[in-house]
């Protein structure tokens, strides 16, 4: 389990006393469940490449004796997805997500369906995230986008902290450095 605890850090600099988050571990169990299914089941392996989201802020990992960007999302390497998250409102991603299954709708391309499906998920996210408190339509989040289709497959609001750039990693990496992080290495 995540558990918070705080360090008190002074910065010679500009003599200013701040709070650094520190966790004994971080609990990726869910993720690794994931992904060790994946691999068993060989719908991937090790040597897959995946695109990982992370937090644009580092904690410092009790059981890594470090700091991290810990994870918050992976995708698989197909399909490619654009490097980079964009960030714009609330309102804005939901017109580009109202145009993507516009697009989707008229399109005969294999897995376009699934596309629609995700993007329908995305719309409902973010009218359940507006609904009732229509000020958060101006409020920025952040998308990953396919490259190029440029459909919508994520969204990650300003409280996610997520970083802008996507990291493209080996599947046996990522799951040794989870175990780690997790603590169960």
């Amino acid at each position: 389990m995540l558990k918070f605890s705080y360090l008190k850090e002074r910065d010679p600099r500009q003599g200013e006393i701040h709070m650094a988050a520190s966790y004994p571990t971080i609990d990726y169990t869910d993720l690794l469940e994931a992904l060790t299914a994946d691999i068993e089941s060989n719908y991937i392996t090790d040597e897959s490449k995946l695109n990982a989201v992370r937090q644009a802020h580092s904690v410092f990992c009790e059981a890594l004796g470090s700091e991290v960007y810990p994870v918050i999302d992976y995708f698989y390497d197909k399909p490619a997805l654009e490097p980079k998250l964009r960030s714009m409102t609330v309102l804005e991603l939901k017109k580009l997500c109202f145009d993507a299954i516009d697009r989707l709708k008229d399109s005969d391309e294999p897995g376009s369906e699934g596309f629609t499906e995700t993007v329908k998920l995305i719309t409902d996210e973010l009218s359940s995230y507006t609904k009732g408190a229509s000020n958060r339509n101006s409020r920025t989040c952040m998308a990953v986008f396919t490259e190029v289709s440029e459909i919508p497959v994520m969204v990650y609001f300003d409280d996610s902290d997520a970083s802008p750039d996507l990291q493209c990693v080996r599947a046996v990496d990522f799951i040794t450095e989870l175990k780690k992080s997790n603590g169960t290495d």
